[in-house]
């Protein structure tokens, strides 16, 4: 998936139910990136 906008919105997964619930905290990426996902 692609976006044309230059927010990222990170989520909080809940590990029991796998719900996702933003953080409220939108990070600004003022150019192109590569966004990796990984377990923590």
């Amino acid at each position: 998936m692609r976006s044309q906008q230059d927010t990222v919105v990170p989520f909080k997964v809940d590990p029991n139910t796998g719900k996702l619930t933003s953080t409220g905290q939108p990070i600004q990426v003022p150019k192109p990136v590569c966004v990796l996902f990984v377990k923590v």
